[in-house]
């Protein structure tokens, strides 16, 4: 190991760049990946068993081993300075723990991971074969047969698109040109060592008519633990853990420059029709404009923002322009009562504010319809109607767990509908598009007027039921290229990367969770629909190797609730854990960032629905909880002209301090 480190100390004084090598080497000379293969699987050549691998490894310092010579600067303890504004890669939020939840951390767990050698070989069964092709499951366990929710609408899964967004990210394997590695293109011997590409049967009912065998898929970037602790392997998650905006204004300063206009606070814009008396649209994408696209027309771009995946889905690339109309517009407000603020302070005040009205509209309004009124006051969850919250702690690591971002908050893929709707100012329906030509495809927002009808969709279209069924425009169709009448599967990728991850099956999360774990098939009546019991017990060898998301999206819902009890459990923990472990949170107090007591109560007046009328076009009434279907009795629409729906009071944020 010694000598290997030294030809990285040399690599590094030549120039080369060692940015994710080092994570990755560092791994690779934790844990041997020597293994043998008796009977398919692997055990470690340490002689070390799953738990000592798991529990005891990360209980080495290795502060005092070579190791310390190579761990990045960011996972060793730094001094950090106390301000009034986040990092914008959440370092130093925790001041005992700087990188915990930071951009570029490793993902953490709620229970250890079940590697097929215990190190880093993806999941495999408990006796040992392999586990039925992440195809073949979606296939069996997800055809397409979906039916409306008629309660919640489509706005649901947008949000939830884009906080997931705003909270995690798994670093991607990337070329040496910053792009996703080939992998079914490449002979397996040649192949990129995170190659991990899902196999697809020759009997494949829609990819035989392709000649399709392999699906390309790639492994998340191997990382460290704070400290380059031992253990197995980690994920690293490339952006910060918190609710704080990061999706819009970038998780390092490089992006984050690029994206502000440097006057009046402002981000930058594309001022297409100004002249028409529409708000501006999202800078174009101009440098390397391919990337994170396809089937771009001549002439035209796709979209900038501070997460590359801004384009992945035209729905979310509207939520990306509400949300950096509405930085403009705090920033501008907080202008007209602040005058002598310069760029940098309005910046600064507009971001903290969005960010608090992000953290409010999750917990005030999406949290309770996907968790339910039960699991919310079990973890603690619903936000305070006065005074400051008591509960952040310095010792809860607000990082994201592995299982959340690989399986749990994916539920939202059960909800996706097989067309995007638009509507027009009266919510009357004017267009069905196909939702797979709509991926990385943001094209049709440059056509003047047309954001409205896509949020006026959001709003009125109703989401898919929450049950096993997804819509084949994402099993068959994801991120079809025009021409090629094909795409992926995003139900065999979800199965594929919690597998890669090491996360453990659907029964130990219920016994983590503290409910009855299943010793049969039998058990699973009145948990999940009997159909699909049937197909598990012909599809999996043990009730123990079930695929937790495969499973949680099956679980009846809890009452009140789009999740299951099993996935509320994750989620509603995750979501404690990012507020309690979060020293910036909008509703803490005794710290500079600190709201004063005015304006908390304002914060706590936002409300989707404003926000959506205020960075509109030209909207004429929106529902009062923007996230379920209008009803005239229990959601009216209200006129978003009135004070019907509150409005953000600027003159509370009045610097009463200054002196001309």
């Amino acid at each position: 190991m010694r000598e290997t480190i030294k030809k990285m100390r040399r690599r590094g004084r030549k120039g080369e760049s060692t940015k994710w090598k080092i994570h990755h080497l560092c791994y690779e000379f934790h844990m041997s990946k020597k293994t043998s293969s008796k009977s398919g699987q692997g055990f470690p050549v340490f002689g070390l068993s799953v738990d000592a691998i798991a529990h005891g490894l990360p209980q080495v310092d290795t502060s005092k081993t070579a190791i310390k010579e190579i761990c990045p600067t960011f996972l060793q303890p730094v001094k950090c300075e106390i301000s009034r504004y986040r990092t914008l890669s959440g370092m130093c939020n925790n001041l005992d723990n700087p990188s915990w939840g930071s951009a570029r951390s490793a993902m953490i767990r709620f229970i250890p991971p079940v590697y097929g050698d215990g190190i880093s070989i993806p999941r495999r069964s408990f006796d040992g074969s392999p586990l039925p092709s992440p195809r073949v499951v979606s296939l069996v366990m997800h055809h397409d047969v979906s039916e409306h929710d008629f309660g919640i609408c489509n706005m649901i899964a947008a949000w939830g698109q884009m906080l997931d967004h705003d909270l995690t990210r798994a670093a991607p394997s990337l070329d040496t040109r910053s792009r996703s590695i080939e992998c079914c293109k490449t002979p397996a011997d040649k192949r990129h060592y995170n190659c991990y590409p899902v196999d697809i049967p020759q009997d494949d009912p829609f990819y035989k008519f392709f000649d399709r065998r392999c699906m390309n898929f790639a492994r998340s970037l191997a990382g460290l633990q704070p400290g380059c602790r031992l253990g197995p392997r980690w994920q690293i998650n490339a952006i910060s853990a918190y609710i704080d905006g990061n999706f819009i204004y970038g998780s390092n300063e490089e992006v984050n420059s690029r994206l502000r206009e440097f006057k009046g606070g402002r981000l930058k814009t594309s001022p297409l029709y100004r002249n028409l008396g529409l708000k501006d649209l999202l800078p174009m994408k101009t440098v390397d404009p391919d990337l994170g696209c396809i089937a771009r027309p001549r002439n035209m771009y796709c979209f900038d923002a501070g997460d590359d995946r801004v384009n992945e889905q035209l729905q979310l690339a509207v939520m990306h322009v509400i949300m950096m109309r509405e930085h403009n517009r705090l920033a501008e407000g907080l202008s007209h009562v602040n005058p002598h603020w310069d760029d940098e302070t309005l910046f600064q005040e507009a971001r903290r504010i969005l960010s608090a009205e992000l953290q409010h509209v999750t917990y005030n309004e999406f949290l309770p319809i996907v968790l339910g009124h039960k699991t919310m006051k079990k973890y603690d969850l619903k936000p305070l109607t006065k005074g400051y919250y008591n509960g952040y702690s310095p010792k809860i690591n607000g990082g994201i767990r592995s299982a959340f971002q690989a399986s749990a908050y994916r539920f939202g893929h059960s909800l996706l509908p097989d067309v995007t709707e638009r509507y027009n100012k009266f919510h009357e329906r004017i267009e069905s598009i196909r939702l797979s030509r709509q991926l990385l495809q943001p094209y049709d927002l440059y056509k003047p007027g047309i954001v409205d009808t896509f949020i006026l969709g959001l709003i009125n279209q109703e989401a898919y039921r929450m049950d096993p069924s997804i819509t084949t425009e994402v099993t068959n169709h994801l991120f079809e290229k025009p021409g090629d009448n094909f795409g992926m599967d995003l139900a065999a990728i979800n199965v594929q990367r919690a597998r890669e991850h090491g996360i453990p099956g659907y029964n130990s999360f219920r016994e983590y969770c503290g409910l009855p774990k299943f010793r049969d098939y039998h058990e699973l009546a009145g948990v999940i629909p009997n159909a699909t019991i049937r197909k598990c017990a012909n599809l999996y060898k043990s009730i123990d190797d079930i695929d937790l998301w495969t499973m949680g999206i099956a679980e009846y819902p809890v009452p009140g609730a789009v999740v299951g009890p099993t996935f509320a459990c994750l989620i509603g923990e995750q979501f404690a854990n990012i507020r309690r472990g979060d020293r910036f949170w909008y509703e803490n107090h005794g710290w500079p960032s600190t709201y004063s007591p005015e304006q908390l109560q304002e914060i706590r007046k936002v409300r989707l629905a404003r926000i959506l009328c205020d960075n509109a076009d030209e909207m004429l009434t929106v529902q009062y909880n923007a996230m379920i279907m209008a009803d005239p009795h229990t959601n009216p629409r209200l006129d978003c002209a009135t004070d019907d729906i509150p409005r953000l009071d600027f003159s509370k944020w009045r610097d009463t301090n200054y002196k001309k």
